[in-house]
């Protein structure tokens, strides 16, 4: 039992130490607007500038050193629904193995 938990420890502390250097490898993009495109995925054939500044931004808010300083779920959800144009019952998540399709239309619909 001792070596089960002593696993379990071992393991959260890995996530943790992976969250957080990957939010610090990050942080190294998101501190200058010339940098934002190196976090987009290669495979990606376009995306707009301005959106991406947004979601950059939202990023930097999320993981401010300070929690008072951290914007709120709703904040959040108001910014990005600002840029997708998606609405609540657009984004939520159906059974459908399509939904992606949806999704992807939708979003080529919003461009």
């Amino acid at each position: 039992m001792q070596l089960q938990m002593a696993a379990i420890c071992h393991s959260s502390e890995l996530h943790f130490l992976f969250f957080f250097f990957a939010i610090f490898q990050a942080m190294q993009y998101l501190s200058d607007k010339q940098e934002y495109s190196k976090l987009v995925d290669p495979s990606l054939k376009s995306y707009k500038n301005d959106e991406l500044e947004v979601v950059c931004e939202v990023i930097r808010e999320c993981v401010n050193e300070d929690p008072r300083q951290r914007p709120t779920m709703k904040e959040i959800t108001a910014k990005l629904r600002g840029i997708t144009k998606i609405t609540p019952e657009a984004a939520t998540s159906r059974f459908s193995p399509l939904w992606w399709a949806e999704l992807e239309i939708l979003s080529m619909e919003s461009s």
